[in-house]
Order: structure tokens, then sequence, then C-alpha cells
């Protein structure tokens, strides 16, 4: 008889614990949203695009959306800069993170890391950089994306003249598609 109270008195408190609701807020709501939204679109896209700066410098990108506004990613490529301050640089690695404030606009925040053979003596040294960029990425059809950004920043690393401070600037033109 004990057993079977216990067994009862057991499942009455399991069936007060399952029928607790929760209250969900606003805040909540709109984050299940957008990780639905998130889930169905198109998270990771691979793009193959040009730097004309000063030549066509091939790159490619990879990005993947974190959120439906912001973006990480990470491009790379042959670098050519010939500037006799500077010299040539060989490939450059770029991480940046996109916010996207308007759906086809955004802005960059991007770091560069690249090897740069002296022109004076022929000695490879690495730089580094920090820079901004502002652009826009516009969705075709088939998920094919064609985007373009323009931007600057400064280099650090690398003795460079005072007067003369050491600059690197974007103008991109990419396409890619999303998978």
């Amino acid at each position: 008889m004990k057993k079977v109270l216990l067994f009862f008195a057991l499942i009455n408190v399991c069936s007060a614990v399952f029928s607790q609701e929760t209250e969900e807020t606003q805040e909540t709501t709109e984050i299940k949203q957008e990780t639905k939204e998130v889930r169905r679109s198109r998270v990771n896209e691979l793009r193959i695009g040009v730097n004309l700066p000063l030549y066509f410098v091939p790159e490619i990108s990879y990005e993947r959306t974190i959120k439906n506004k912001f973006g990480l990613g990470v491009s790379t490529g042959p670098w050519l800069l010939q500037n006799v301050d500077l010299g040539e640089a060989a490939v450059f690695i770029m991480p940046y993170g996109r916010y996207y404030f308007f759906k086809p606009l955004f802005i960059e925040a991007n770091t560069v890391l690249a090897n740069i053979r002296s022109n004076s003596n022929g000695s490879w040294d690495t730089i580094y950089g920090i820079g901004l960029a502002s652009g826009a990425k516009f969705s075709l059809k088939h998920n094919f994306t064609v985007e373009t950004s323009l931007g600057a920043g400064f280099l650090f690393g690398y003795s460079y003249s005072s007067e003369n401070p050491a600059m690197y600037f974007l103008f991109r033109i990419s396409f890619g598609i999303q998978f």
C-alpha cells in the first residue's frame, strides 16, 4: 500500500512540474525568429573577385553569416604593391567582420597580414594593418551574389618614412555563391 501511495504522490509532483509554463519575453521571441531565418538562409559564401586600386589582383574570399546583420570572413590572394618604399608583397591574408545595417549595404572592419620584400636589400618583412571599408552585396538568382566595396587602412610593422605613411586601398568587385 505504501508503494502505491508513493507512486501516486510521485506522479502528482511530476505532473505539477511539467505543467508549468515559462514566460517568453519579446526579446527571446525575436532571437528565436532571427535564428530560424538564418538557418533557412544560406550562411556560407565563397567569392572570387579582383582588387582594383593599381592592378587587377585576384582574390578568394569566404564569409560566414553569424546573424542576419553580421558576418565574419577572410580574403587571400597575391598582393602586388609596386611601390619604391614598400617593395613587393607575395601574399596577403585579410580577416574581416561586416555589419549589414541596411540589407545590401555593409560596413567592414578588416585587418591585413602580408609578406613584403624590400626593394633596397631584398629581405622579407611581415607587415600588418587595420582598416575600414564600406560596400554593397546584391543577391541574384540561384544563390549567386555580386559585391563591391571601397576602403582603406594603415600598415604597421614595416620601416617607412614618417612623411609618407604606408596605406593600403581596397576597391573590390567580386562574384560569389551562397551555400
